[in-house]
C-alpha cells in the first residue's frame, strides 16, 4: 500500500493552503486521477495577502525564492529547470504544466512532484539521493501558473502518463494521498499532528 508513513512538509516556516483536500470545493485538482490529492501551497500575511504592493513581479510574493526541501529520502528521477517564468496574474505556460519540477521517488510506489520552481534555482539532478530537509529547489512561478507557488503531489508511479498505438494518451498514474507531520492553524486554533492530511484554509508549519 503506497505511501502510509507521515512525511515532512516541502517547506519551511508557515504556509498556506490554498487547494487541498477531498472534493472540487476544497480542490480545484480533484476529479484528476493523477492529481486528485495534489496540494497548491503559498505563503499569506495577517491580512489574507500573498505579496507586496500591487502584486506585479514575482519578487513581490513572499513565496517567491523561499526554499523547497524534500518530504523524505529518495531518488530524483527528473529534473527540469530553465522554463521561462511566468508575469503574475498575466501569463501562465500551457505547454510545460510543472514548469520547473523536480520528481523524487521516495518509496515502493511513491513519488512526489514538486512543481512550479523558480528558474535556475532546481539544485538537483537525475539520479541523485536527498535527504529529508534537504533543498531541491526554490518556489518560483513556472508551467501552469499565475502566481508564485508550489505545487506538491504524491502519485503510485512514472511514468505520468503513455501515448498508445491509436495516439490516445492514457494516465498510468494515480494520485496518493499525502500525510505530514504538521502544525495546523485553522480558525485560529492551532494543534500538532503526526499524520495529517491538508485541506483548503489550513495554515501549515513544521513541528519542533
Amino acid at each position: 500500500m503506497p505511501q502510509t508513513k507521515a512525511l515532512q512538509l516541502p517547506f519551511t516556516g508557515s504556509w498556506f493552503c490554498f487547494w487541498g483536500g477531498d472534493s472540487k470545493e476544497l480542490n480545484n485538482h480533484h476529479g484528476n486521477i493523477t492529481e486528485n490529492y495534489a496540494l497548491d501551497l503559498l505563503i499569506m500575511d495577517k491580512n489574507g495577502a500573498t505579496h507586496r504592493g500591487d502584486g506585479s513581479k514575482n519578487t513581490d510574493y513572499y513565496a517567491y525564492s523561499q526554499d523547497i526541501v524534500a518530504v523524505a529520502a529518495g531518488i530524483v528521477v527528473q529534473a527540469v529547470d530553465g522554463i521561462v517564468e511566468n508575469e503574475p496574474q498575466k501569463t501562465s505556460n500551457t505547454h510545460m504544466f510543472s514548469g520547473n519540477s523536480v520528481i523524487i521517488k521516495h518509496g515502493q510506489e511513491v513519488f512526489a512532484v514538486y512543481a512550479h520552481l523558480k528558474t535556475s534555482s532546481v539544485k538537483v539532478k537525475i539520479g541523485d539521493r536527498v535527504k529529508a530537509g534537504q533543498v531541491i529547489g526554490q518556489c518560483g512561478n513556472s508551467g501552469n501558473s499565475t502566481e508564485p507557488h508550489l505545487h506538491f503531489d504524491l502519485r503510485d508511479s512514472l511514468p505520468i502518463s503513455r501515448i498508445n498505438k491509436d495516439y490516445t494518451k492514457t494516465v498510468t498514474a494515480k494520485s496518493i494521498k499525502p500525510y505530514f507531520e504538521v502544525k495546523v492553524t485553522r480558525d485560529s486554533q492551532s494543534r500538532e499532528d503526526s499524520h495529517y492530511s491538508p485541506i483548503k484554509g489550513d495554515t501549515l508549519s513544521p513541528l519542533g
